[in-house]
């Protein structure tokens, strides 16, 4: 027999992003985010592998050390397709970040300069896993949620005006992850309750 969880040894992801910010400087401004990209272990391609997520936020700048957002998150996936995002970002001092924001909280601390970088500490949440198009043992073609949640201590480094924006050249991090599962689109009564898990993750930018 084949087991409900037959999953491909690998399955991959590839797109592209598109973001735009309005004028920090503004009281009132927007954050909108969109990525169009294929979700699959290649042996299933087809219209479901194609997705499309997105961010809409609107952020009040409430003093120049608070910032309220509130907006909504497209994921995209078989259980959720929009999450509801809000929460205040404070800044108390050039050295310091508290992001209280759902669903991706993160409280980051300065470390060290190194050349025309700055290095942060931090630790995070996140609302993680993904949805992939893939071929099951069987041969059928399916989709598949695997839905987590995390929390994630870490380092990352980018120059001081990237760092204001909340954004990062690399990062470096390790990570719990619980509250696991896995979800099909085709065979709902193969879902299953996941383990928890460690986690580690890099990545760089140019």
């Amino acid at each position: 027999a084949v087991p409900p969880s037959d999953l491909p040894a690998r399955a991959y992801e590839a797109f592209v992003d598109f973001g735009w910010q309005s004028d920090p400087n503004q009281i009132l401004g927007v954050d909108l985010g969109f990525r169009i990209g294929v979700w699959t272990d290649f042996d299933t391609l087809n219209n479901d592998s194609l997705r499309l997520l997105g961010k809409g936020l609107v952020k009040y700048h409430v003093t120049p050390a608070v910032t309220l957002k509130a907006g909504v998150l497209y994921v995209d996936r078989l259980k959720v397709k929009l999450i509801p995002a809000g929460g205040i970002l404070w800044e108390p001092n050039p050295q310091m970040r508290f992001d209280i924001y759902f669903p991706e909280p993160k409280i980051s601390t300065y470390f060290t300069t190194l050349g025309n970088y700055e290095i942060w500490t931090y630790l995070a949440g996140e609302y993680g896993g993904g949805s992939w198009t893939i071929e099951r043992v069987s041969g059928m073609s399916d989709q598949i949620d695997i839905n987590d949640i995390r929390v994630i201590a870490g380092i990352e480094w980018a120059r001081p005006d990237m760092i204001r924006q909340g954004r990062r050249i690399g990062f470096i991090e390790a990570g719990y992850v619980f509250e696991r599962e896995l979800l099909y689109r085709n065979t709902p009564a193969s879902n299953l309750d996941l383990g928890e898990t460690l986690m580690v993750r890099a990545g760089i930018g140019y």
